[in-house]
């Protein structure tokens, strides 16, 4: 009796795993591009500066891909600086692009450390920037984990065109 119980039990799991193994073959990482950035003002009562973001979220695979939805953050010289969350997330179409509007909140405590911070560095080297961003799909499949980093030096940003 216990044998034909483990026996059943290692079935189910082999075709677990089986049946999970059967939907990876289509996937792809999606590509994530900040393709817009606008500054929204605070909610009611708060002072926190919001941020609503564009992105623009190539599926390059084979498979639509789904989503429950999504927690993302922005982060400045190892500052976790601007966070936020979404649930309501469109389908991602195989071989698409869709946009996607965000919105971050600041955490005021980060900004305040962010600016001693710079204001306490010596010299004017990049600062360096990690956007990060955790896509829910669903409970029997992995969450995706999508990063993107680099720096941004304080005379690119004085050579650049300002933003409307």
């Amino acid at each position: 009796m216990l044998s034909r119980l483990f026996a059943g039990l290692l079935s189910l799991v082999l075709l677990s795993v089986l049946g999970c193994a059967s939907l990876q073959p289509g996937f792809s990482k999606p590509e994530v591009t900040v393709t817009g950035l606008r500054l929204l003002p605070p909610l009611d009562g708060e002072f926190a500066p919001r941020l609503g973001v564009t992105l623009r979220v190539l599926n390059p695979g084979s498979v639509d891909l789904s989503a429950d939805g999504m927690s993302y953050s922005i982060a400045l010289d190892g500052f976790d600086l601007l966070t936020g969350v979404r649930s309501g997330l469109p389908v991602f179409a195989a071989y698409s692009e869709t946009p996607l509007e965000l919105v971050l909140t600041a955490d005021v405590l980060q900004m305040l450390r962010l600016g001693r911070a710079l204001a306490e560095r010596p010299d004017w080297r990049p600062v360096e920037y990690e956007f990060k961003a955790r896509i829910d799909t669903g409970r029997f499949s992995p969450a995706i984990e999508v990063r993107e980093q680099g720096e941004v030096s304080f005379e690119d940003m004085a050579a650049s065109p300002r933003l409307q």
